[in-house]
Protein backbone atom coordinates (compact mmCIF):
# COMPACT_ATOMS: atom_id res chain seq x y z
CA UNK A 1 0.00 0.00 0.00
CA UNK A 2 1.44 3.30 -1.15
CA UNK A 3 1.21 6.56 1.16
CA UNK A 4 1.65 9.80 0.06
CA UNK A 5 3.81 12.24 2.35
CA UNK A 6 0.74 14.25 2.69
CA UNK A 7 -1.29 11.27 4.19
CA UNK A 8 1.28 9.84 5.90
CA UNK A 9 2.13 13.38 7.87
CA UNK A 10 -1.66 13.36 8.19
CA UNK A 11 -2.29 9.74 9.82
CA UNK A 12 0.25 10.38 12.68
CA UNK A 13 -0.93 13.76 13.57
CA UNK A 14 -4.16 12.22 14.37
CA UNK A 15 -2.63 9.13 15.94
CA UNK A 16 0.90 10.12 17.54
CA UNK A 17 -0.87 11.65 21.28
CA UNK A 18 -3.06 7.78 21.46
CA UNK A 19 -0.61 5.32 22.30
CA UNK A 20 -3.48 2.55 21.36
CA UNK A 21 -3.66 3.81 18.23
CA UNK A 22 -0.04 4.77 17.64
CA UNK A 23 0.61 0.75 17.98
CA UNK A 24 -2.25 0.05 15.61
CA UNK A 25 -0.67 2.45 13.07
CA UNK A 26 3.00 1.08 13.35
CA UNK A 27 1.38 -2.39 12.95
CA UNK A 28 0.08 -1.21 9.57
CA UNK A 29 3.42 0.06 8.65
CA UNK A 30 4.76 -3.52 8.78
CA UNK A 31 7.47 -2.49 11.44
CA UNK A 32 10.13 -4.84 11.66
CA UNK A 33 11.51 -4.90 14.95
CA UNK A 34 12.05 -6.74 18.76
CA UNK A 35 8.95 -7.48 20.00
CA UNK A 36 10.29 -5.95 23.83
CA UNK A 37 11.14 -2.92 21.88
CA UNK A 38 7.79 -2.41 20.52
CA UNK A 39 6.00 -2.90 23.94
CA UNK A 40 8.17 -0.19 25.15
CA UNK A 41 5.90 2.53 26.56
CA UNK A 42 5.87 5.73 24.34
CA UNK A 43 6.24 8.92 25.98
CA UNK A 44 6.31 12.53 24.59
CA UNK A 45 9.84 13.89 24.90
CA UNK A 46 10.96 17.18 26.95
CA UNK A 47 10.80 19.80 24.11
CA UNK A 48 7.86 21.47 21.71
CA UNK A 49 8.03 22.25 18.56
CA UNK A 50 7.20 26.34 19.30
CA UNK A 51 5.72 28.63 16.13
CA UNK A 52 8.66 30.90 14.62
CA UNK A 53 11.32 28.98 16.47
CA UNK A 54 14.03 26.42 14.78
CA UNK A 55 14.80 23.18 16.32
CA UNK A 56 18.63 22.30 15.80
CA UNK A 57 19.28 18.97 14.90
CA UNK A 58 23.07 18.38 15.09
CA UNK A 59 24.54 14.99 14.54
CA UNK A 60 26.60 13.74 17.60
CA UNK A 61 28.53 10.15 16.01
CA UNK A 62 30.25 9.32 19.14
CA UNK A 63 31.82 5.76 19.12
CA UNK A 64 31.73 5.06 22.61
CA UNK A 65 27.67 6.22 22.54
CA UNK A 66 26.97 4.02 19.72
CA UNK A 67 28.44 1.35 21.24
CA UNK A 68 26.82 1.77 24.65
CA UNK A 69 23.21 1.65 22.49
CA UNK A 70 24.49 -1.46 20.75
CA UNK A 71 25.69 -3.69 23.11
CA UNK A 72 23.05 -2.82 25.67
CA UNK A 73 20.02 -2.89 24.24
CA UNK A 74 20.88 -4.27 20.73
CA UNK A 75 23.90 -7.56 21.54
CA UNK A 76 25.93 -5.66 18.72
CA UNK A 77 23.39 -6.85 16.23
CA UNK A 78 22.62 -3.54 15.39
CA UNK A 79 24.12 -1.77 11.76
CA UNK A 80 25.00 1.49 12.29
CA UNK A 81 23.98 3.30 8.44
CA UNK A 82 26.67 6.22 7.61
CA UNK A 83 24.19 9.04 8.36
CA UNK A 84 25.76 11.13 5.80
CA UNK A 85 24.80 9.29 2.89
CA UNK A 86 21.42 9.33 3.54
CA UNK A 87 19.39 11.42 1.41
CA UNK A 88 18.46 14.76 3.06
CA UNK A 89 14.56 14.43 2.50
CA UNK A 90 14.98 11.32 4.36
CA UNK A 91 16.40 12.55 7.49
CA UNK A 92 14.02 15.51 7.65
CA UNK A 93 11.43 13.39 7.57
CA UNK A 94 12.75 11.11 10.53
CA UNK A 95 13.83 14.43 12.51
CA UNK A 96 10.32 15.62 12.93
CA UNK A 97 9.68 12.54 14.53
CA UNK A 98 11.88 12.81 16.98
CA UNK A 99 9.30 15.16 18.71
CA UNK A 100 6.78 13.24 18.58
CA UNK A 101 5.62 10.38 20.96
CA UNK A 102 8.76 7.92 21.46
CA UNK A 103 10.66 5.11 23.23
CA UNK A 104 13.18 5.68 25.82
CA UNK A 105 16.05 2.86 25.67
CA UNK A 106 16.02 1.18 28.89
CA UNK A 107 20.24 1.84 29.57
CA UNK A 108 21.58 0.09 32.64
CA UNK A 109 24.93 2.58 32.44
CA UNK A 110 23.87 6.37 33.43
CA UNK A 111 23.38 8.71 30.27
CA UNK A 112 23.82 12.48 30.97
CA UNK A 113 25.69 15.49 29.13
CA UNK A 114 25.14 18.87 28.79
CA UNK A 115 23.48 19.97 26.01
CA UNK A 116 25.07 23.49 24.26
CA UNK A 117 24.25 27.01 24.28
CA UNK A 118 22.63 26.54 27.78
CA UNK A 119 20.02 23.84 25.79
CA UNK A 120 19.39 21.83 29.19
CA UNK A 121 20.75 18.24 30.00
CA UNK A 122 20.33 15.18 27.71
CA UNK A 123 19.66 12.11 30.26
CA UNK A 124 18.61 9.67 28.16
CA UNK A 125 18.62 8.24 24.30
CA UNK A 126 14.93 8.01 22.76
CA UNK A 127 14.40 5.69 19.61
CA UNK A 128 12.08 6.31 16.69
CA UNK A 129 11.11 3.59 14.02
CA UNK A 130 10.71 4.73 10.33
CA UNK A 131 10.04 3.10 6.52
CA UNK A 132 8.80 -0.85 7.00
CA UNK A 133 7.64 -3.18 4.65
CA UNK A 134 4.62 -1.87 3.61
CA UNK A 135 5.67 2.13 3.71
CA UNK A 136 9.14 1.83 2.02
CA UNK A 137 10.84 5.10 2.26
CA UNK A 138 10.81 7.00 -1.13
CA UNK A 139 14.06 8.51 -1.20
CA UNK A 140 15.77 5.47 -0.25
CA UNK A 141 14.26 3.53 -3.53
CA UNK A 142 16.40 1.55 -5.11
CA UNK A 143 19.14 1.16 -2.13
CA UNK A 144 19.65 -1.37 0.52
CA UNK A 145 17.45 0.16 2.37
CA UNK A 146 14.77 0.63 0.61
CA UNK A 147 12.27 -1.96 2.78
CA UNK A 148 14.55 -2.02 6.03
CA UNK A 149 13.40 -0.82 8.70
CA UNK A 150 15.17 2.16 9.85
CA UNK A 151 16.00 3.48 13.84
CA UNK A 152 17.04 6.41 14.45
CA UNK A 153 18.26 7.46 17.99
CA UNK A 154 17.61 10.69 19.92
CA UNK A 155 19.06 12.81 22.72
CA UNK A 156 16.08 15.23 23.86
CA UNK A 157 17.72 17.43 26.44
CA UNK A 158 15.46 18.86 29.43
CA UNK A 159 15.48 21.60 31.49
CA UNK A 160 16.64 24.21 28.68
CA UNK A 161 17.21 27.82 29.97
CA UNK A 162 14.51 30.35 29.14
CA UNK A 163 17.59 32.07 26.21
CA UNK A 164 18.94 28.29 26.13
CA UNK A 165 19.75 27.05 22.63
CA UNK A 166 16.50 24.88 21.33
CA UNK A 167 18.63 20.98 20.46
CA UNK A 168 17.81 17.92 19.71
CA UNK A 169 21.09 15.37 19.39
CA UNK A 170 20.91 12.66 16.35
CA UNK A 171 23.22 9.57 17.39
CA UNK A 172 22.98 8.01 14.21
CA UNK A 173 20.53 5.77 12.52
CA UNK A 174 20.91 1.84 12.29
CA UNK A 175 18.64 -1.32 11.27
CA UNK A 176 18.50 -4.80 11.99
CA UNK A 177 18.86 -8.21 9.91
CA UNK A 178 15.46 -10.12 10.24
CA UNK A 179 17.76 -12.93 11.04
CA UNK A 180 18.75 -11.30 14.30
CA UNK A 181 15.39 -10.23 15.61
CA UNK A 182 14.83 -13.35 17.98
CA UNK A 183 18.46 -13.00 19.38
CA UNK A 184 17.76 -9.32 20.15
CA UNK A 185 14.47 -10.40 22.06
CA UNK A 186 16.12 -13.21 24.23
CA UNK A 187 18.74 -9.79 25.00
CA UNK A 188 16.25 -8.08 25.94
CA UNK A 189 14.24 -10.56 27.90
CA UNK A 190 17.42 -10.65 29.98
CA UNK A 191 17.92 -7.30 30.50
CA UNK A 192 14.34 -7.25 31.39
CA UNK A 193 14.62 -9.76 34.38
CA UNK A 194 18.08 -8.07 35.44
CA UNK A 195 17.08 -4.43 35.24
CA UNK A 196 14.47 -3.15 37.70
CA UNK A 197 14.48 0.02 36.11
CA UNK A 198 13.22 -1.22 32.86
CA UNK A 199 10.41 0.88 31.60
CA UNK A 200 6.73 -0.80 31.77
CA UNK A 201 8.81 -3.97 33.66
CA UNK A 202 5.69 -5.07 35.20
CA UNK A 203 3.47 -4.65 32.30
CA UNK A 204 5.96 -6.64 30.07
CA UNK A 205 6.35 -8.96 32.44
CA UNK A 206 3.23 -11.45 31.12
CA UNK A 207 5.50 -12.02 27.69
CA UNK A 208 6.62 -15.26 27.71
CA UNK A 209 10.08 -15.81 28.38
Amino acid sequence: MRHTKGAVAGSYVRVWNDDTKLREYHGKLQLVEPELLEKLPRTMPPIEREAGYRIHFPLRESDEERRLINAQIFDGKLEWVDTTSLPRRALDNMKRFALTRNRVLPLKTPFEFEADGGGGVVRSVRMTAHGGLSNRIRSLHGTNLEAKTLFNFWGVPEGRKLDGRRIVYHFGTGFIEPENLDAVNKHLQQLQADFDHFPGKHVLGSIPK
